[in-house]
């Protein structure tokens, strides 16, 4: 195999590799949550992690016996938030939030974010928008 042939082989393979994980990342609504499992849940945020395939962000939340759980939160991807007026900034350790969504299958403290506002009532999200 010639120099030429080797590196487009090569850069095909990296590709495919690429493309297989990104696949591989990327689910299905269904698959994880549950629609007829819905939520609402309040507390401090504590982390956003804005990176495709999705945003998360993750907070404290505390229960009725006084522990504290921590939750996550999965958004659509970053093109999407993005069109809906989020940025890097819009979510920040330290605000309060009320969020609600469908709960994940497997029972974890995870849900898929519908709706996020603020304790003082500012909608950051809601379902549909």
């Amino acid at each position: 195999m010639n120099h030429r042939n080797y590196f487009r082989a090569t850069a095909l393979f990296v590709l495919a590799m690429a493309s297989a994980s990104a696949v591989q990342a990327h689910h299905s609504f269904p698959a994880q949550y549950d629609i007829n499992q819905p939520a609402t849940v309040t507390g401090m945020v504590t982390k956003v992690d804005w990176r495709n395939p999705h945003v998360y962000f993750f907070m404290d939340v505390t229960n009725a016996d006084g522990t504290t759980t921590e939750w996550s939160f999965e958004l659509s991807n970053v093109s999407a938030m993005r069109d809906r007026g989020w940025d890097k900034e819009t979510l920040q350790a330290g605000d309060m939030l009320e969020v609600s969504g469908s709960r994940a299958r497997d029972g974890s403290s995870l849900l898929n974010a519908t709706g996020v506002k603020r304790v003082d009532g500012e909608e950051l999200l809601a379902a549909g928008r």
